[in-house]
C-alpha cells in the first residue's frame, strides 16, 4: 500500500460508471447485512455499523484534501478484530484448536515481516517518496520530482512535475515546481504560464508571488515584479526576506538617471551577466565545471554585489568535480561574506555528511533554521540525523 493514493484512483463523474455501481452495490449490500443480523447476530450486525460509522467522516460526501490513506482503516479494523474474537469463542474447540493456532501463528509472522519491510520505507523523506517511483499518484510524482530537483536532477525531474499535473491540473505545488525547473533553464515566458496557473489554483500561496517576482525581475519587468512582491507581504509579510528585496527594488527604480554616473552602462552589464549566468548553468549541467567556474569568476568581476551567490555555485562545481575541499573553502567564502546564505549553508552542510562530519552538519542545518525557521529540507535532515 502507498503513503498517498491522491490521483491514483482516476475521478469518476457519473453514477453510472462501473466503479461508482460496484461501491454503490456494496453500499446497499452492508445496510441489508445490518438489518438483517440485527436479530439473528447482534455481534455481527454492531461491527457492520461500526465499520460504516467509522468510515463516515473519511468517506468524502463533503471533499477534503486525502481521498483515501491508510490510516483511515486503523479505528474501521477494531470491528475486524471483534468479528475474529466473536468466530474464535463461537467456534473454537478441541478438534480445530492445533490448525486454528498454526494458521494464528502464521498469520503473524507474516505481518510482521510485512511492517517490518514498511517500515523500511519510512527511514527519511527520501526513502518514503521513492514508493512512489512508477506510480501514477500526481503528489506521489510531485514528491519523486522533489528528490530529481533537490539533486539537481532537473531534466529527471520535469516530466514528473508534468505528469502529476495531466493526471491533477489543479495541482499546485506541480505547477510551481515545474515553474521553477523553466526559471533555472532560463525559459521565463513557460515559467510564468506555470506559476500563474499555480496562482489561479490558490491565491494565497505565498511562493508563487515572491517566483513570478523573480521572474518579472530577470525579463526587466520590474513595475510587475514589486506589483506581485507587495501583493505577497498582505498575504506573507516578510517571506522568504521579501520585505527587504521589495524595499531595495523600490529604491533602485526610483533612481534618477543623473544619479548614476556616465560611464557606468548598467543594461550593457545586466546583458552580459545574462548571458554568463545562463552559460555557465549550461555548462554545470553539462558537467563543464571548469568552464563554469570561469564563467562565473567573470560575473563577479561584472557584479561583485552578489559575490556570496556566485561563490556558492563555484562551491558546487568542485563538488561536481569531487574536490571536495575546494567546495568546502569556497561555501565557507559565500558564508563569511553573507551569514545568511542559506544555500551555502545548506551546501556546506551536505558536504560535512559526505565526509561523516555529522555535528557540523547539524550545527550547519540548524544555522539554516534560524535564519528561517520553515526550512522544510533542513528539518528533515536534522530529524533524519536525529535517528542515527
Amino acid at each position: 500500500m502507498l503513503y498517498h493514493y491522491n490521483g491514483t484512483l482516476p475521478d469518476a463523474y457519473s453514477f453510472l460508471e462501473f466503479p461508482v455501481i460496484i461501491s454503490e452495490i456494496f453500499i446497499l449490500l452492508l445496510i441489508f447485512f445490518i438489518i438483517f443480523f440485527y436479530k439473528r447476530q447482534p455481534v455481527i450486525s454492531f461491527c457492520l455499523v461500526f465499520f460504516a460509522i467509522s468510515l463516515i467522516p473519511v468517506m468524502n460526501i463533503i471533499p477534503t484534501m486525502n481521498f483515501m490513506a491508510e490510516r483511515f482503516l486503523y479505528l474501521t479494523s477494531f470491528s475486524l478484530a471483534v468479528v475474529i474474537v466473536y468466530f474464535l469463542t463461537k467456534y473454537l474447540n478441541e478438534k480445530n484448536y492445533l490448525p486454528l493456532f498454526l494458521i494464528s501463528i502464521l498469520i503473524i509472522i507474516a505481518f510482521s515481516y510485512l511492517t517490518f519491510e514498511r517500515n523500511k520505507e519510512w527511514k527519511n523523506n527520501d526513502t518514503l517518496y521513492s514508493t512512489g517511483e512508477g506510480i501514477d499518484g500526481s503528489v506521489l510524482l510531485v514528491n519523486v520530482g522533489n528528490i530529481y530537483a533537490n539533486k539537481k536532477q532537473y531534466d529527471e525531474a520535469e516530466p514528473k512535475f508534468k505528469r502529476a499535473i495531466e493526471i491533477r491540473d489543479n495541482n499546485l505545488l506541480a505547477h510551481h515546481n515545474l515553474g521553477l525547473i523553466y526559471i533555472l533553464k532560463g525559459y521565463l515566458d513557460s515559467a510564468e504560464f506555470q506559476i500563474r496557473k499555480g496562482i489561479q489554483i490558490d491565491s494565497l500561496a505565498p511562493d508563487g508571488y515572491f517566483q513570478l517576482s523573480n521572474v518579472y525581475q530577470q525579463q526587466g519587468r520590474i513595475n510587475e515584479a514589486i506589483t506581485m512582491l507587495e501583493k505577497l507581504q498582505a498575504i506573507v509579510p516578510d517571506y522568504r526576506g521579501s520585505k527587504e528585496i521589495l524595499d531595495n527594488m523600490k529604491s533602485k527604480r526610483l533612481l534618477k538617471p543623473s544619479n548614476i554616473p556616465d560611464n557606468i552602462k548598467m543594461p550593457v552589464q545586466n546583458e552580459q551577466v545574462n548571458i554568463l549566468e545562463k552559460r555557465s548553468f549550461q555548462f554545470y549541467q553539462d558537467k563543464k565545471y571548469n568552464d563554469a567556474i570561469k564563467d562565473i569568476e567573470e560575473m563577479i568581476k561584472i557584479n561583485p554585489s552578489n559575490i556570496s551567490g556566485y561563490y556558492n555555485n563555484i562551491a558546487l562545481c568542485y563538488e561536481g568535480l569531487k574536490d571536495l575541499d575546494k567546495a568546502k573553502e569556497y561555501y565557507m567564502k559565500a558564508i563569511k561574506i553573507d551569514g545568511k546564505n542559506v544555500n551555502a549553508l545548506g551546501g556546506l552542510a551536505a558536504l560535512y555528511l559526505k565526509k561523516g562530519d555529522i555535528k557540523s552538519a547539524k550545527a550547519n542545518y540548524n544555522k539554516i533554521l534560524e535564519i528561517n525557521p520553515d526550512d522544510a529540507n533542513a528539518k528533515a535532515k536534522l530529524d533524519s540525523l536525529g535517528r542515527q
